[in-house]
């Protein structure tokens, strides 16, 4: 437990410096998402690399990894839907956009977007929250998962089928990598279409 605890340290770090960075020197911001664009290409191919390598522990499990991956999505939903009510409530804002941001599942190129087309403020929001989630699973996901387990899966969203992937894979095994790939795809199909009618909730 110990060391789990421990090894999340280096992921919180580097986030802590990224964010000193672009807080303290103005990179271009074109520049910056060049660059993650790229690192995200050698990500992903590591990862099917380690895939590759572990196809049959992988396809022994997958049966399991994909009913688990549709329970993980389920429960996404279930708790993105409450957090948006409770957000809606507590901070007395607009229920369609509270739900809008809250069920984006890190994926903050879609609602941030999406979601300024119809309100820029509610769209900033959007967008920065659901960055913020993607990096605070790819931080505390060390964490969570040596608390919670396999559930702790479902904090990543629609970003457990690429970039929060490795860390996953790193920390919980390649047995959840199909749980962790299910969850992500039926949320990024499903996302799409759930937000219109989500925005134009009054």
């Amino acid at each position: 437990m110990e060391n789990r605890f421990k090894e999340f340290i280096p992921p919180l770090s580097v986030f802590a410096i990224g964010l000193l960075i672009g807080l303290f020197i103005k990179l271009p911001m074109n520049y910056v998402e060049d660059i993650a664009v790229y690192w995200l290409y050698i990500l992903l191919g590591l990862i099917g690399v380690v895939v590759g390598i572990s196809a049959r522990d992988i396809l022994k499990t997958a049966i399991k990894g994909i009913k688990n991956g549709i329970l993980l999505t389920i429960s996404v939903f279930i708790g993105d839907i409450i957090s948006g009510f409770i957000i809606s409530f507590i901070l007395k804002q607009s229920l369609n956009y509270a739900l809008s941001i809250s069920i984006g599942s890190g994926w903050y190129s879609l609602i941030g977007p999406f979601i300024s087309i119809y309100n820029p403020y509610y769209g900033v929001i959007g967008f920065v929250s659901n960055l913020l989630r993607e990096a605070y699973t790819l931080s505390l996901f060390p964490v969570f998962y040596s608390i919670f387990g396999i559930p702790s899966i479902a904090m990543g969203g629609a970003t457990t089928m690429d970039t929060s992937l490795g860390i996953i894979i790193k920390y919980s095994g390649v047995k959840n990598s199909s749980s962790a790939l299910m969850q992500g795809l039926i949320i990024t199909i499903v996302l799409p279409f759930v937000l219109p009618f989500l925005i134009t909730i009054r």
